[in-house]
């Protein structure tokens, strides 16, 4: 799920069943349900095909950034996978990349800006000398 300005710490993730039965996986592992949003594409037609069918499915959203990979998110959402099935799940090779990942991120972001400076900078209009 989107969540642009939000503090990577304080991620939460939401859970959407299909079936009555699975209502109280949420509620054990104190899983926020998704009450409100639009859910589109392929994930609203799983959710439509598991709903018309007796085979109960849970969903669960993680909130994190639109445009960046966000590790963060992915390790809560497998902590709580793994949580759930009570089975434990290797997260260090995501952990480890972690880092790297926020080292691109920061550059891209500093790319970005001096690009958007240059851009605006050719974009103004010529101040004759005499003005200056």
């Amino acid at each position: 799920m989107e969540a642009i300005s939000k503090d990577p710490k304080d991620s939460k993730i939401y859970g959407l069943v299909t079936h009555q039965s699975l209502e109280q996986v949420l509620y054990t592992n104190q899983i926020s349900k998704f009450l409100s949003g639009s859910i589109f594409g392929t994930d609203a037609a799983m959710i439509t095909v598991f709903r018309k069918s007796k085979i109960p499915a849970l969903f669960l959203y993680t909130e994190c950034h639109p445009f960046f990979p966000d590790p963060e998110a992915s390790i809560l959402a497998i902590t709580t996978l793994s949580k759930i099935l009570n089975i434990k799940m290797n997260t260090v090779d995501i952990q480890k990349k972690m880092e790297r990942l926020r080292i691109q991120h920061r550059n891209l972001m500093e790319e970005t800006i001096h690009t958007l400076q240059q851009q605006q900078l050719k974009n103004q209009p010529r101040i004759p000398q005499i003005y200056r």
